[in-house]
């Protein structure tokens, strides 16, 4: 009742043939072909926000390079499906924003609803998304019809999976909410801890922010964090300055980052970093899910740097080395 299914019954078929399972290899199968989409997605998305491949040969390099991702998908744990998921997800909006097709929207709201049955971080997203989109509809058709008819479109699939969960907590266990409130959900699990002082980032925002700071800048390194960040307001200028509204699309990435730090502030989820107390590492590993947002922006970014785009990225690379 607490882990959300979808990873699960993906790696069902492989689980079934013993040389996979045995070897472990039925498990880490799914990370590894979600690690190559989720590449090829962001390579796609970085030459769709800038219109230059450059920018998605950099954006592709900065994610493939980065060992965190190469540890992560050789895991069968659930961040690399998701960061697929959503990156998928994400560049289908931009398209649906960008050439206004029902089937992208469809796509979009397609893996929205997978998204929601990988981790809770979908169901956050998913409703930003509809109220971004929902915004963006009324403001370009100025027509309230069109405005439901897309929020319908996209609502229809994006919530069936929060809904479908909230359904089996309640049949099988009694309570719609039995996954926040139940013996091993995360909020029970860190209630330990906050009664014994070990839960630092509880009602404190400074914290907060320092621990999404140290373990963004661990899983990405300096050259992608920084490069991001002024990656960031550069889409976000020139999608103004264009008149290309629809790359605020591209923000709902960032939507992750805002995630945990609500999280980790109301005390239902917890990440220690080795530069503050209690000074060790935990959980260091949900931060993998703000990487597609700082590599594809700093891919847009050098792209405007053709010169020094060889030489950053050879920068980049060292880092990790």
């Amino acid at each position: 009742y607490v882990w959300l299914p979808l990873s699960h019954l993906l790696m069902l078929p492989f689980i079934w043939i013993n040389s996979l399972y045995y070897s472990g290899f039925a498990g880490i199968l799914l990370s590894q072909i979600s690690f190559v989409v989720a590449s090829l997605y962001i390579y796609k998305s970085a030459h769709l926000l800038s219109g230059k491949k450059l920018a998605g040969i950099a954006a592709f390099v900065f994610f493939i390079a980065n060992p965190n991702t190469l540890y992560i998908q050789a895991t069968p744990l659930t961040e690399m499906l998701y960061v697929c998921i959503l990156t998928l997800a994400v560049y289908f909006l931009l398209l649906w924003g960008a050439k206004r097709k029902l089937l992208y929207l469809v796509l979009c709201t397609s893996f929205f609803f997978a998204s929601s049955l990988v981790r809770y971080d979908g169901w956050f997203i998913s409703l930003a998304a509809f109220v971004l989109i929902a915004g963006y509809e009324l403001w370009l058709s100025r027509s309230w019809r069109k405005t439901e008819a897309v929020g319908v479109v996209f609502g229809m699939f994006a919530f069936l999976g929060p809904l479908l969960w909230v359904l089996w907590n309640w049949i099988l266990f009694g309570h719609p909410f039995y996954f926040a409130i139940g013996t091993y959900s995360a909020k029970f699990q860190q209630l330990d801890l906050l009664l014994k002082g070990g839960l630092p980032s509880y009602h404190n925002i400074g914290n907060a922010l320092a621990h999404i700071f140290y373990s963004g800048q661990m899983v990405l390194g300096w050259t992608s964090l920084l490069l991001g960040l002024i990656g960031i307001m550069y889409i976000l200028y020139k999608a103004i300055l264009n008149k290309q509204y629809y790359h605020i699309f591209f923000g709902l990435l960032g939507l992750q980052v805002l995630y945990y730090i609500v999280n980790i502030y109301v005390g239902n989820g917890v990440i220690f970093v080795p530069q503050l107390s209690p000074f060790k590492m935990f959980n260091i590993r949900y931060a993998l899910t703000f990487v597609p947002l700082f590599v594809i922006a700093a891919g847009v970014l050098i792209s405007k740097f053709r010169t020094f785009a060889y030489v950053i990225l050879l920068v980049a690379i060292f880092e990790f080395g």
